[in-house]
């Protein structure tokens, strides 16, 4: 049989993924979450089954199984057995773990790379199973994982009469104002066209500009480089992102953009505004990311969806491998990026972002933050994620009772965001249907300073 070593429980989803997977496709596999699907359930002496039932010995490589001692210890004895067999103990990269900190039982043994595609990883492991002549059996196939996934859907998990609410990342927009107006522009210098002196969200079209605030509100700045507003068009909002207007040749595709931009950069700038700060990510998309002293602890009090009191740390610090005899720490910084949907209603889709920096720069290589992101938030649940994308929006609203963020589009008018989340009611459950065991709830104390290799 194959015997798959792992981290228990932090690599529970892909050592039971990979264990499908294998028997699937024939092989006898054994491993503690699905035990031996087609035949014996259990034994009580791992060692024995290492020795004397197992022909490829299969080391789930991360950085939690390299340091945890019940899988080292199973490592250590297939090194032995290994010994008298070749290619016995088969390392399964499946993270960012560095070649010079991997345990020594695994040096000079070649590994497959799962990190990027579990796919691709699975396609090489196969190709090595039968290049090493590694015997399948028929009472393990398709027929045999779905025997064992229905079994333990009914036992463990499944469907269940009992209604559950989940919490989305969308945030309700209400109170546009009835109007938008197209401002047409006289005396506007050359250098001037593409950039307006003006500090509210604006658009600009041919020679004139989408605007929510009124001609008064625009002719004082724009008097400063000897421009003006000689004629305004008033167009109903809600018309406008319906039909589009025939007059100026704008289809409703091109005037949803219009109002998609200026709400989106209304929401940005009352980002700026309170001290939160920019990082451009691909293209033109942005997130906004809490510098560091931005509050008493970096932390931010908030109400959860359940409305028990909380708070979460928006920045933490982690300490790095010294350089040259100095102490070194990375720091990271909770971020948000907003986006606007209309369907299942208007609303501020909040995406979670994490940006880094040490010695009060950020790193400017984006493979550098993606390499510091997967070691800093892999053992972040969705819990934390929520938590401190509502701790986020609870801070905008500048106060943990405000229900609403108020965001300006001129002198006169804006629009509110909701600060919690739109909330779905599903009227069925689903349990975990593979028995695994739950995440814990992270403490906060996870984000004081912590030893990290790079």
């Amino acid at each position: 049989m194959i015997f798959i070593s792992h981290a228990l429980p932090e690599d529970n989803a892909f050592a039971r993924w990979l264990a499908l997977r294998l028997a699937k496709e024939g092989y006898p596999v054994w491993c503690d979450l699905t035990k031996l699907l087609g035949g014996e359930d259990f034994w009580n002496d791992i060692e024995d089954a290492i020795r004397n039932r197992t022909t490829k010995f299969l080391f789930v490589l991360s950085r939690i199984s390299n340091e945890k001692p019940g899988v080292l210890q199973e490592l250590a004895l297939a090194k032995r057995v290994g010994k008298e067999r070749t290619d016995f103990v088969i390392p399964l990269k499946i993270d960012d773990l560095a070649s010079d900190e991997t345990t020594i039982e695994l040096t000079r043994l070649n590994s497959i790379e799962f990190r990027g595609n579990w796919v691709t990883g699975l396609s090489r492991l196969l190709e090595k199973l039968e290049k090493d002549g590694v015997p399948k059996d028929t009472r393990f196939g398709p027929e045999a994982v779905a025997s064992w996934w229905h079994q333990h859907t009914r036992e463990k998990g499944g469907l269940r009469n009992e209604k559950e609410t989940y919490a989305s990342n969308w945030f309700a927009v209400e109170g546009l104002p009835e109007n938008i107006y197209l401002h047409s522009l006289v005396g506007l210098p050359k250098e001037a066209k593409e950039k307006l002196p003006l500090e509210f969200p604006h658009r600009r079209f041919k020679s004139g500009v989408f605007a929510f605030a009124k001609a008064r509100e625009l002719n004082t700045p724009l008097s400063a480089v000897g421009a003006a507003v000689c004629e305004s068009l008033s167009l109903n909002l809600n018309q406008f992102q319906r039909e589009g207007d025939r007059r100026l040749k704008i289809d409703r595709g091109e005037a949803r953009r219009i109002v998609t931009y200026l709400l989106r950069e209304a929401f940005d700038e009352h980002c700026r505004s309170v001290g939160l700060h920019q990082y451009d990510l691909a293209g033109t998309a942005r997130c906004f990311w809490f510098r560091e002293n931005f509050s008493e602890g970096n932390k931010v009090s908030y109400a959860r969806i359940d409305g028990s009191k909380a708070y979460r740390r928006m920045v933490g610090k982690k300490r790095m491998l010294p350089r040259d005899d100095q102490d070194r720490f990375r720091t990271w910084h909770f971020g948000i990026q907003a986006s606007l949907i209309r369907w299942p209603a208007m609303a501020m889709m909040i995406k979670s972002h994490v940006v880094f920096s040490e010695d009060g720069e950020l790193y400017e290589s984006t493979s550098k933050q993606h390499t510091a992101r997967r070691s800093q938030c892999k053992m972040w649940h969705n819990d934390t994620w929520l938590d401190r994308m509502v701790a986020a929006m609870t801070f905008l609203a500048g106060d943990a009772g405000s229900k609403a963020i108020q965001i300006p589009l001129s002198e006169a008018t804006g629009f509110k965001v909701s600060a919690k989340p739109m909330i779905f009611e599903s009227p069925v459950s689903y349990a975990d249907q593979c028995g695994a065991e739950p995440e814990p709830d992270e403490p906060e104390q996870e984000d004081e300073i912590e030893d990290e290799e790079e």
